[in-house]
């Protein structure tokens, strides 16, 4: 589907710290490569008009991916630069909230 609705594909990237962070956090929320696997499939469809980019260098962008207190999955914050693949250069997970934690 290189010229379709999605455009081309961009391999992605991870810098070894995210890669480290994401394995980590695995361990405590089981669902969370499913929902990084997600994110993965976007960002190589969509990463140029993917989130919110950087006010000095457009090719750099923040991404929040929200979170499923449901299903325990935490939301995904990441920090990604678009060239000819997509570099993802940080990450934050973020422990599910559910509506009852709020009150």
């Amino acid at each position: 589907m290189a010229n379709g609705q999605w455009g081309g594909q961009k391999t992605i990237r991870s810098e070894l710290e995210v890669s480290a962070e994401v394995d980590a956090q695995c361990e405590v929320f089981p669902r969370l490569r499913e929902a990084w696997d997600a994110l993965e499939w976007i960002l190589s469809r969509t990463a140029e008009t993917l989130g919110i980019p950087s006010h000095q260098d457009g090719n750099l962008r923040l991404y929040v991916q929200a979170d499923d207190a449901l299903a325990n999955v935490p939301a995904i914050w990441i920090v990604f630069r678009v060239g000819e693949e997509v570099e993802i250069l940080a990450v934050n997970i973020v422990a599910p909230v559910s509506d009852e934690d709020e009150d």
